[in-house]
């Protein structure tokens, strides 16, 4: 997903953003393969990507406090392997890996 110059996309409360796990769907043309560890970087497109000013993604929060989230689901297999996009990443060297909070 892109979000353009001037655009916010806007989550309501109780709504999900789901990541896919096929990594076909991030796939970059002319790349290394997506979901797997190559000598170059650079094969899997962003989830999301913000390009230009004004823009961004906003999330509505409700009187409870719940409010709309993203779940890139990198604890979870990558469709047809049995490694997380997290696994993945905690395998290259020296990659500091971050996971949600």
């Amino acid at each position: 997903m892109t979000v353009y110059q001037g655009e916010v996309p806007v989550l309501d409360s109780g709504a999900t953003l789901f990541g896919s796990r096929n990594p076909a769907d991030y796939q970059l043309s002319g790349k290394p393969a997506c979901g797997t560890l190559a000598s170059s970087s650079g094969g899997c497109r962003s989830l999301i990507s913000v390009a230009g000013a004004n823009a961004g993604i906003e999330a509505v929060r409700a009187a409870d406090g719940s409010q709309g989230r993203i779940d890139g689901r990198g604890d979870q297999s990558i469709l047809g392997t049995g490694t997380s996009w997290w696994q993945l990443a905690s395998d290259i060297p020296g990659a500091l890996v971050r996971r949600g909070s």
